[in-house]
């Protein structure tokens, strides 16, 4: 395993298996949310960039409820776990980059699951989002959450296997999160739900309203 969990194969396999059962299980609670705020705030077959997409699947899923998905992860390991994956009759595609392959003014959306915690300039991340994204056009985005207990018992407790931990450079609390969005363009357009990828299974949506609970939280953010 290399020092950079992102790029071992090993971490990325186990990660994108967790995925495929939550999936299969119907408890995929994450991908289910970007789903719904997608729906709720973007046109139907509007163009959609999955930023940091990692494996795929919540990409996959956007692009089954009909939209047309570029997903893009500076991990070659990610996206060629990305492209394992049946596409066959969606507008899906996946490939290696980073801020600089945004492009200006060219998206309906843009999803980014959990990628600004582990960035270390949240703010240029914003910007480079509000540039790429079509006026009016709408970011949905989850962090991680400093008001849940759950992030605390994590943070704590070493026994817990979770190989990016060490990596994380940010967590929000949700009125904290807001007033990112808003220096940088943006404006909620949805209240903060909550979710955990531990616990999901056992407690699905009683998260979803709870910021004391579920470790990473999720918004809608309209570009200004």
């Amino acid at each position: 395993m290399t020092g950079n969990p992102f790029e071992s194969q090993e971490t990325v396999r186990r990660f994108a298996r967790s995925a495929d059962i939550a999936i299969r299980t119907d408890t995929y609670t994450r991908g289910k949310l970007f789903v719904d705020l997608a729906k709720r705030n973007i046109p139907d077959g509007g163009f959609i960039l999955d930023y940091g997409c990692g494996p795929g699947r919540i990409s996959l899923m956007v692009a089954q409820a009909g939209y047309k998905v570029r997903g893009i992860d500076p991990s070659p390991e990610m996206i060629s776990e990305a492209n394992s994956l049946d596409r066959e009759g969606l507008t899906l595609d996946f490939e290696v980059g980073g801020q600089l392959a945004l492009e200006r003014a060219s998206y309906d959306g843009i999803l980014c699951s959990s990628v600004i915690d582990y960035v270390g300039d949240p703010d240029a991340l914003l910007q480079a989002f509000h540039r790429s994204l079509r006026p009016g056009s709408t970011l949905v985005v989850s962090h991680g959450n400093t008001y849940s207990l759950f992030c605390l018992y994590w943070s704590h407790n070493s026994k817990v296997y979770n190989p990016f931990l060490n990596a994380v450079q940010h967590h929000w609390t949700p009125s904290a999160f807001r007033d990112l969005l808003v220096r940088n363009g943006f404006e909620l357009t949805s209240r903060p739900r909550y979710f955990d990828p531990t616990y999901e299974r056992w407690f699905g949506s009683l998260l979803l309203g709870v910021p004391f609970v579920g470790s990473l939280s999720i918004v809608a953010a309209r570009r200004r």
